[in-house]
C-alpha cells in the first residue's frame, strides 16, 4: 500500500466533496443545536441525533462513491499509477473521518453530559455509525445507485423489525438482548463484532475492485 497515493485520494476527494459535506454537517448541526433548545426529554434528543447520523451515512456513499461511478472518474483512475487498494483503502478513511466528525459535532455540544458517563456506549454507537458508512461505501460501489441507496437500509431495517417482533411475542428474549447491552462485556462483545463487521465489508470491498472490470465500476 502508498501512502502517498491513500493521501492524495483523501485530499482529493476534500477537495471535490468538501463544500458539499462542510455545508451538510453544519446543516445537521444547526438542526441539533435548534432541536436542543427545544423542550423535550434527553432520550428523544438523543434518538434524533442517532438517526440523524445513520442518514446522513447514506450521503458519504453518495458524494464519494456514486458520484465518481458517474463522472468515470474509478475509470480514469485506472490509468494512474494509483492502485486498486489504496483507492479502496482511501474511501473508506475518507468516510470513516467524515462519519467521525458528525458524530463527535452532534454529540459533544448536546449530549457531553450524558456520554461523559457513558464512554463505552459512544465508542460502540461511532462503532456502529462507522460499518452502517462503511457499508453504505460498498453496497454504492457494488450495486447500482438506486439498490446501493436500499441496501444498506435493509441491514438495519430488518433487525429493528426482528427485535420489534422478538419484543411483542417473546418479551423474555428481548429482555435477555436488553440485558447484553446494559453489561459492559456485552458492550465490549458489540463494539468488537462491529469493529470486525467493518473490517471485513472494507477486505471484501478490496477484493472485489481490485477483481472487477472497469466497466463495473461505472455508471
Amino acid at each position: 500500500m502508498s501512502l502517498r497515493h491513500v493521501r492524495a485520494v483523501i485530499v482529493n476527494d476534500a477537495r471535490l466533496h468538501g463544500r458539499g459535506i462542510v455545508m451538510a454537517q453544519a446543516g445537521v448541526v444547526a438542526f441539533t443545536w435548534l432541536a436542543s433548545r427545544m423542550p423535550r426529554p434527553q432520550a428523544a434528543l438523543l434518538g434524533l441525533v442517532l438517526n440523524l447520523n445513520i442518514v446522513i451515512a447514506l450521503l458519504w456513499g453518495d458524494w464519494l462513491i456514486s458520484r465518481e461511478k458517474l463522472k468515470g472518474t474509478f475509470g480514469w483512475l485506472r490509468t494512474t499509477p494509483i492502485a486498486d487498494g489504496d483507492l479502496v483503502t482511501a474511501k473508506f478513511l475518507s468516510t470513516a473521518i467524515c462519519c467521525t466528525l458528525m458524530w463527535t459535532l452532534t454529540t459533544a455540544p448536546f449530549l457531553s453530559g450524558y456520554y461523559a458517563d457513558r464512554p463505552a456506549e459512544w465508542i460502540v454507537t461511532w462503532l456502529g455509525l462507522m460499518t452502517f458508512a462503511g457499508l453504505s461505501v460498498a453496497m454504492r460501489w457494488r450495486f447500482t445507485q438506486k439498490l446501493g441507496l436500499i441496501a444498506p437500509l435493509l441491514t438495519v431495517l430488518l433487525p429493528l423489525l426482528l427485535f420489534t417482533a422478538v419484543n411483542r411475542y417473546h418479551p423474555e428474549t428481548a429482555r435477555t438482548i436488553d440485558g447484553i447491552w446494559d453489561r459492559a462485556s456485552g458492550r465490549v462483545a458489540i463494539g468488537a463484532a462491529f469493529a470486525v463487521a467493518l473490517i471485513l465489508v472494507y477486505m471484501s470491498t478490496r477484493w472485489w475492485v481490485e477483481r472487477s472490470d472497469t466497466v463495473s465500476l461505472l455508471e
